[in-house]
């Protein structure tokens, strides 16, 4: 739940960023949860 939680936050702070960066950092942001 936390994990979600965290997601729709960086969602939210990447709208401003294009949507290929954003899916790379997504993917990033997701590594960086799973390893948390």
């Amino acid at each position: 739940m936390k994990v979600k939680n965290l997601s729709k936050q960086v969602i939210i702070d990447q709208k401003q960023i294009p949507r290929c960066t954003l899916r790379s950092l997504t993917t990033s942001e997701v590594i960086e949860l799973n390893n948390i």
